[in-house]
């Protein structure tokens, strides 16, 4: 079993969605995922912050992405990573949260909505984006 799944596996009232899960590009996602921390000798308890994303929109041209955050407290402010499909590791602030058209501050684990983040270019919709304590 891999990191990721550890990583979600070890949280038993987190579920994604078997859509997400079974989707190839997540499945990219998640190995991209588990690639950074295994080069990079990130151990499962040192992901802070875990943010599964299921769609991507561009509204203004400013990049939205939707999903749910599986592990951790979301902050609007929050600097997270994203590993692109070539390996590069963008850095990504939460600019806005935004649940049933609300703003809102703060979402925690478990909670589905869209961040509005500070990305100039799209990226792959089934992304990860997380937060190491490194």
């Amino acid at each position: 079993m891999g990191l990721f799944s550890d990583l979600i596996g070890g949280m038993a009232d987190i579920h994604i969605s078997k859509n997400v899960m079974e989707n190839a590009k997540t499945q990219t996602a998640k190995d991209l995922f588990e690639k950074y921390l295994q080069d990079n000798n990130i151990q499962n308890d040192e992901v802070e912050k875990m943010f599964c994303s299921e769609d991507l929109f561009v509204i203004n041209k400013e990049i939205v992405l939707a999903g749910k955050l599986v592990k951790g407290t979301l902050r609007v402010g929050d600097k997270l990573k994203l590993v692109t499909s070539n390996g590069e590791v963008k850095q990504i602030t939460v600019v806005q949260i935004e649940v049933f058209r609300k703003q809102i501050e703060e979402a925690h684990a478990g909670d589905n909505f869209g961040i509005r983040t500070d990305l100039t270019e799209k990226v792959d919709k089934h992304s990860i984006l997380f937060q190491d304590n490194r």
